[in-house]
This record gives structure tokens, sequence and C-alpha cells, in this order.
């Protein structure tokens, strides 16, 4: 099974839970406009701030992950795969991994 980082959950859950792109951005230690970019697949999640996100959302990492099938998509850009121990990361360039 491959998976992507869900882009739209993430979001999602971001604004349900009243954060801004911005009180995100200053977690992870860059700018809102760069969040932005990631947000909408432009560019890629490191391991480290889909951990961060999945606390700040209150999430588990794999939660924050959807299935995209055996083939997989060969269009978009994501490189982080979910694991037991916590890790997690058009046009949306968010690549099944």
């Amino acid at each position: 099974m491959r998976y992507k980082v869900n882009l739209e959950k993430i979001a999602r859950l971001r604004k349900v839970n009243g954060y801004t792109q911005e009180q995100f951005a200053t977690e992870l230690r860059i700018t809102q406009s760069y969040y932005s970019q990631k947000e909408l697949g432009l560019k890629r999640f490191k391991p480290e701030e889909i951990l961060i996100i999945s606390k700040l959302l209150g999430e588990e990492c794999e939660g924050l992950f959807e299935a995209c099938g055996e083939g997989g998509d060969k269009r978009a850009g994501g490189n982080i795969r979910p694991s037991k121990g916590g890790n997690a990361p058009g046009q949306r360039r968010n690549k099944c991994i």
C-alpha cells in the first residue's frame, strides 16, 4: 500500500481547531508564505514538521496520511512514510510513497 500526506485534512483540522497558517508557520519556524506552499502541496513537509503538526492537532501521525493505491500518483512530490515510530509529510505535488 502506498500513502501520501492528506493536505486537505491538515488544512481542515487546522481551521477547525482555530489555528491560522501564521500560527502553524511559527511552530514550524518557517514563514506563513512557505507554510502556505506546503499546505497547497507545492512544497514538501519534512518528517519533523508532520510530527509537530500531529501534536498541535492532537492526531496520530498516521492519521495525516491517506492511501493512494498500488501504483501511486506519479505527478506529485511527497516523500514521507508513516511508521509505527510516529514519523510522518498539483497542481498539488503530494505523491504517493
